[in-house]
């Protein structure tokens, strides 16, 4: 959420199904945003259930995890669980979240499974670091 890098440091920055476990997702698009050169791509992948919005699971104020809904983890052990508890299950506007960012999205969409989506999110040529 609070990238150590200077602005625009990389081309290409990749994450594999991890937004859904970071507390404040549009607080981590903008840090990816802010370290994208011009013309650069946040490829990433997250699970989405279009028919519904996007569902805050748990918040995080400071050092205070409060659960909004049931805990939900993904694939971990017992002893693991706070490193893969789930913050968002995303939904049909998560696009829209990813545009307000400053993001140009693409989407490549498994045809097998819905739920199962690839973003190329891009900023523009002539964008500044960071989105309005």
């Amino acid at each position: 959420m609070a990238l150590s890098y200077a602005d625009e440091t990389f081309d290409l920055v990749i994450t594999s199904d991890t937004l859904e476990h970071i507390p404040d997702v549009d607080q981590a698009l903008r840090a990816t945003y802010r370290v994208l050169r011009p013309r650069g791509a946040h490829v990433f992948s997250v699970p989405v259930v279009w028919d519904r919005p996007t569902r805050q699971r748990a918040r995080l104020d400071g050092s205070v995890l409060t659960h909004l809904l049931p805990p939900s983890y993904h694939g971990a052990s017992a002893e693991a669980r706070a490193d893969f508890l789930v913050f968002n299950e995303f939904g049909g506007d998560f696009v829209d979240r990813c545009i307000a960012a400053g993001f140009e999205v693409e989407l490549l969409r498994d045809a097998h499974n819905p739920a199962l989506v690839t973003f190329i999110a891009r900023k523009s040529a002539n964008a500044p670091a960071s989105a309005a």
